[in-house]
């Protein structure tokens, strides 16, 4: 196993030194949160986004909220699993106004634009999600989801170099029980107790100007989840795979 876990601290692991350089201390991995992903300086470089998949027998809905500094980003994707129509719309904000990310994967985040408006509130235990799309690929998309956090719940929470002056922090948050509902122009859609779930793909990093790597993630009934994943972990001798798989919710 190329990964190691440590015991969880009383405060949150600097990602960063003051300079923004990458804090040795806080390479590797463990089952909950406990870096503090703040990265000063290398602006134009700094890549930050959350991204969520919610998942039901029925239907699915992403959305990705990015930051790279000189650009804010949101984009939204429903796809109904019945019969196979799927809507999707983008937006952008210069120099990311409007656009909030945090430096923990635990934290609210907003994104606000007269197209398209994006909240996640969090809560003790559980997370808040509403999205506001007035047009999606000709019809409006309103979305009303409630994430609930189990307290005994892990996660792949992972810091790996990427070479010179390069690193990325992640935290994947897993088979996260959801319920609400979303408004697709006059159809709506809801969650199905027991089989719907929430995703968090929490990404804060400086990378290098060419990079790639794959992904793939499963939740199932009975909290069994995994995380896949290869490619950006290859300048150190962590992975993300074999920390991915969680059976009853502990990695």
């Amino acid at each position: 196993m190329n990964s190691f876990t440590r015991t969880e601290p009383f405060a949150a692991i600097a990602l960063c030194d003051p300079s923004g350089q990458l804090n040795p201390q806080a390479v590797g991995w463990s089952p909950r949160p406990n870096v503090d992903c703040a990265i000063p300086g290398h602006f134009g470089r700094r890549k930050r986004w959350n991204h969520w998949c919610i998942t039901t027998p029925r239907w699915m809905l992403s959305f990705t909220q990015a930051d790279v500094d000189y650009l804010g980003y949101v984009a939204v994707y429903f796809l109904d699993l019945q019969n196979g129509q799927s809507f999707a719309c983008s937006q952008y904000s210069l120099f990311a106004r409007g656009c909030h990310l945090p430096d923990q994967p635990q934290a609210s985040h907003y994104f606000n634009h007269p197209r398209l408006q994006l909240n996640v509130s969090e809560h003790t235990g559980r997370s808040r999600i509403t999205i506001n799309a007035p047009d999606i690929g000709g019809q409006a998309l309103q979305a009303e989801l409630d994430i609930q956090r189990p307290p005994h719940m892990d996660s792949v929470n992972l810091v790996a170099p990427l070479g010179p002056n390069s690193f990325h922090a992640t935290s994947r948050q897993l088979a996260l029980p959801c319920s609400g509902t979303v408004l697709v122009g006059k159809e709506q859609y809801g969650c199905i107790t027991g089989q719907s779930f929430a995703a968090l793909d929490f990404g804060r990093g400086v990378w290098p100007l060419n990079s790639q790597w794959t992904r793939a993630a499963f939740a199932a009934p009975g909290g069994i989840a995994g995380n896949f994943g290869a490619g950006w972990t290859d300048h150190s001798s962590l992975s993300e795979t074999p920390c991915g798989l969680a059976v009853n919710s502990s990695i």
